[in-house]
C-alpha cells in the first residue's frame, strides 16, 4: 500500500492480568504482518509470564484462561519484550498498529515496553471500533438508524459473518480484527 511509506500495518492484540496499564500486565501478545489487510509473514505471537501475578483481576483471567499454572513456563516480561523487538527489526519502517479498541492495546503497549514502543509503533493506528463508532456517528448526522448496535469485536464480527475461531486469545483476536476491518474497508469502497 503505497501511502504507508515503508510501514508496515500489523493486527495487534494482547490479552492481560486487568484493566490498568502499569499494574497489569499483558500475559499474551500477538502481532500479525498484514499487506493489504491480509495476514502475510509470520507472527509474533507469545504468552508472558505476570511479573506480579498477585495483582491479577480474576473476572480478567476468567475470559482468557491464562492463569499463572499456564503461564509458568512462558517467557518474563523483560525476556518477551526483547524477543519482541528483535521480531520487530525485520522491518525497515515502523509498525503501524490496527487493533480493536487500541487505547487499550496502546496503554498495555507503551507500559510493557517503554521508551522502545516510539522506536517500534507507527503513530497512526488504525482500529475497527473507532471506526465502527465513526460510522454510526456519520449514520446519526445523515438521519439514519447507526449501522452498529454494538461495536464489540465479537458484535462486529457477527454482524459482517466473520468466525473469531477462538476469542480472547491473541492471535485468534488479531486474525479476526484484520478481517473486520478490511471488510467494513471493502464495503465503503
Amino acid at each position: 500500500m503505497k501511502h504507508l511509506r515503508g510501514n508496515t500495518v500489523v493486527s495487534v492484540d494482547v490479552e492481560t492480568t486487568g484493566t490498568q496499564p502499569g499494574f497489569h500486565e499483558i500475559v499474551q501478545i500477538a502481532v500479525v504482518p498484514l499487506k493489504d489487510f491480509e495476514p502475510c509473514g509470520e507472527p509474533f505471537y507469545t504468552n508472558i509470564q505476570p511479573s506480579f501475578p498477585h495483582r491479577a483481576d480474576p473476572a480478567s483471567i476468567a475470559i482468557h484462561g491464562l492463569t499463572p499454572e499456564v503461564l509458568e513456563d512462558a517467557p518474563d516480561q523483560m525476556r518477551a519484550s526483547d524477543l519482541f523487538a528483535e521480531w520487530a527489526s525485520q522491518y525497515s519502517g515502523k509498525l503501524i498498529p490496527l487493533a480493536h479498541s487500541y487505547t487499550f492495546e496502546y496503554g498495555f503497549l507503551k507500559a510493557w515496553l517503554g521508551s522502545q514502543f516510539s522506536s517500534i509503533f507507527h503513530y497512526h493506528p488504525r482500529d475497527a471500533m473507532s471506526f465502527a463508532i465513526a460510522l454510526n456517528d456519520l449514520a446519526v448526522v445523515a438521519g439514519r438508524e447507526p449501522p452498529f448496535p454494538s461495536v464489540s469485536l465479537t458484535n462486529l464480527c457477527k454482524q459482517f459473518g466473520i468466525e473469531n475461531q477462538k476469542a480472547h486469545d491473541a492471535f485468534s483476536d488479531a486474525i479476526a480484527e484484520a478481517k473486520l476491518y478490511k471488510k467494513m474497508l471493502c464495503t465503503l469502497a
